[in-house]
């Protein structure tokens, strides 16, 4: 079983917004979540690192409400999370930012912040909607206009924006999958300024990437999967890389050795072995 970090916070279990224990799910033959366990607590940046096939991806399935659990427990803000089929439940509760635009690019951004949501209504107030949007852009502390055609964003800007679609729907639970994939040096240092400004106002993150130098400049704590378990869990600040390397890679850790150059050219997950 792997260790569990250390918190600070007496009241931890209050303050959990994920609480997986055991959780088992099968596809056919194929097992992706293999009694894995993790906690989340409210106002942390918790990173998820794994290689391919590790199981990432059907935790966030799990945690978004996109697929159930086959055992195990799985507590979403302390209670039993909504059932599937409430869709409108599960976007208050937890949103994700994928790699890949969700957003509309012929839409304005404002338009892109509540697309969805005036459903029923006959007439629409371009104008309040639009200083809707400003008003919760400015309250993030997200520099863009609403006006802006998203079409003619930025990868960082655009993400930004989905992070404000998301806190618009009322979450505070935001899962970013690999963020950074698609940014340049100087967006990734914007994005993780952003995040920690966010955390500090209450919002929580899961923070999914391949590059480990980014890990301990924007997560509190780290869950490392390896075949569909957690395997290694502590705080980002005093893991090495060393560490979370050979916790992906098993016993196929032999032999594999970082160099200087990968520690400074942005540390990614090894290729697995032909």
């Amino acid at each position: 079983m792997a260790a569990r970090p250390e918190y600070s916070n007496a009241s931890a279990a209050s303050e959990q917004i994920v609480k997986i224990d055991g959780a088992v799910k099968r596809f056919g033959g194929t097992t992706a979540l293999n009694g894995l366990s993790i906690e989340i607590r409210r106002g942390e940046s918790h990173g998820l690192i794994g290689r391919n096939g590790a199981g990432k991806s059907t935790l966030v399935s799990v945690l978004t409400g996109l697929r159930a659990i086959d055992s195990g427990t799985f507590l979403l803000n302390g209670s039993a999370p909504p059932a599937l089929s409430d869709r409108n439940a599960w976007r208050e509760a937890v949103a994700c930012v994928y790699q890949h635009r969700t957003l509309v690019p012929d839409l304005s951004v404002a338009e892109n912040l509540y697309l969805g949501r005036y459903q029923g209504k006959r007439m629409i107030s371009w104008r309040a909607l639009n200083r809707e949007a400003a008003a919760a852009l400015e309250s993030w502390n997200i520099p863009i206009l609403p006006t802006t055609q998203v079409r003619d964003l930025g990868v960082g800007e655009a993400q930004m924006v989905e992070i404000a679609r998301a806190l618009s729907q009322g979450s505070r639970f935001v899962i970013l999958d690999e963020p950074t994939a698609q940014l340049i040096t100087s967006e990734i240092d914007q994005l993780i300024t952003r995040v920690n400004e966010l955390r500090e106002r209450g919002v929580t993150f899961l923070f999914i990437s391949h590059h480990l130098d980014e890990v301990p400049r924007v997560c509190d704590a780290v869950t490392v999967l390896r075949n569909g378990r957690d395997v290694l869990h502590g705080d980002a600040q005093k893991l090495s890389t060393g560490q979370i390397v050979s916790a992906m890679v098993g016993d196929e850790a032999t032999g594999i050795a970082l160099t200087a150059s990968e520690h400074v050219a942005r540390p990614a997950l090894p290729p697995r072995p032909l």
